[in-house]
């Protein structure tokens, strides 16, 4: 439950409508009530996201730094990029873009204050932003953490205010357009007898070197099975992460958000070919490591490429060691033209499920499959059949026989 005073800070916040004088690169730091260093940046200059969001510790600066660093990559890495913030933000939304969650809570706020939410960015959203899950309404403890960086927004804000937003004032403040990519100073708002305090802090270098998780390599005996065998010839894989566009209703404990399966999406080089693709379950390491065993016995499955051709540095990084110990080379490749076509098939046979099923056959089957033989489907398809919005797409009797074994 969000204290009517954070909401009343959210509206103060849009009224002054700092987006128009802050670069996305305007940060400043605040101490966080929860413990540690939250950056702020204050963002919606062009005008499409207006948001100020509080990046947490060096993890979140990280994610942060992720984003403003990487403006030219392909698609499928860059949306990897945007879902990977982790961030509070107090953002403005259309009613239609509103987390539903959020939603009666905002409005009966409005209704108690007498607020008429209407038009374009007319209701706040107090959101948790974390590794490829859907934003979610913050918790106490974080509403906390979003109210101090409102608090020292709004105290910018009237400072700036004085002096027109004029440059002299900015950089007298800190801002100084610096390249927040590197080590620099910043402004840094501290309280202090309970008023606010100005001074500088030094953003931390950036570490390039941890951008990307290397995972904990399969067991021993199916890693010695792989070097093992026989690199078959023409068995050459193209290979990229994406991110699947249906989420799964799994959260946890720690985080309750939906979650969008990363996969390894995979063809043949050279009969385009396209394997099952592997997907996480779940966004924590261990679903990271779990992917690449996943990997792992798909290609004992499948057979040993001798080259495995990948899009992106994350996806190279991450089977680095992999490949070395079984003997599989890694080329990079800058755009992996037949995937990304085979891949957008994929994204369109979602938004049409039921027509993708029925015209492959496997509407039919899946009626007429026995229950046991059903439970023993692939662990990916049934995370794709547990998805909502898959499961809404289907006729009623499938509808009835997959809630039964599931729920």
């Amino acid at each position: 439950m969000v204290a009517d005073r954070l909401w009343d800070k959210a509206f103060q916040y849009k009224k002054e409508k700092m987006w128009e004088h802050f670069n996305d690169s305007d940060i400043f730091a605040i101490d966080l009530p929860s413990g540690g260093i939250g950056y702020c940046c204050i963002m919606g200059q062009l005008g499409e996201h207006l948001s100020l969001a509080v990046y947490r510790g060096e993890k979140g600066l990280k994610t942060y730094r992720s984003i403003m660093g990487n403006p030219d990559v392909e698609e499928h890495e860059r949306m990897i990029i945007a879902m990977g913030q982790c961030c509070l933000q107090c953002s403005f939304e259309n009613r239609e873009d509103t987390s539903a969650l959020q939603l009666p809570e905002l409005q009966a706020y409005a209704k108690k204050k007498g607020i008429r939410l209407s038009g374009k960015n007319a209701y706040p959203n107090l959101l948790r932003y974390s590794f490829l899950r859907v934003p979610w309404p913050v918790t106490d403890e974080e509403s906390i953490d979003l109210e101090e960086a409102l608090d020292a927004a709004l105290y910018l804000a009237s400072l700036l205010k004085k002096g027109r937003y004029s440059n002299q004032v900015m950089e007298e403040i800190g801002f100084m357009g610096e390249d927040v990519l590197s080590a620099c100073i910043i402004p840094y708002l501290e309280r202090k007898d309970g008023n606010w305090n100005i001074s500088e802090i030094r953003l931390p270098e950036q570490d390039y070197f941890s951008s990307y998780y290397e995972p904990r390599l399969p067991s021993p005996y199916k890693m010695q099975e792989l070097k093992e065998k026989k690199a078959m010839e023409k068995n050459d894989l193209e290979a990229g992460f994406r991110i699947l566009p249906a989420w799964i209703e799994e959260g946890t404990p720690e985080d309750p958000a939906h979650y969008f399966p990363l996969s390894i999406f995979a063809m043949n080089y050279w009969n385009e070919l396209l394997l099952p693709p592997v997907m996480m379950q779940g966004t924590n390491h261990e679903a990271f490591d779990a992917l690449l065993a996943s990997f792992c016995d798909m290609l004992l499955q499948m057979g040993k490429p001798q080259t495995i051709y990948v899009d992106s540095l994350r996806l190279a990084t991450f089977l680095e060691d992999f490949c070395d110990e079984v003997g599989i080379e890694i080329e990079m490749e800058e755009y992996l033209e037949r995937l990304d076509e085979a891949y957008q098939e994929m994204e369109d046979d979602f938004r049409d499920p039921a027509g993708m099923m029925e015209e492959s056959g496997l509407l039919n089957e899946l009626l007429e499959m026995e229950e046991e033989k059903f439970m023993m489907m692939p662990e990916e398809l049934k995370m794709l059949l547990r998805d909502d919005f898959v499961i809404e797409a289907l006729p009623e009797e499938l509808k009835k026989k997959i809630r039964k074994l599931f729920n």
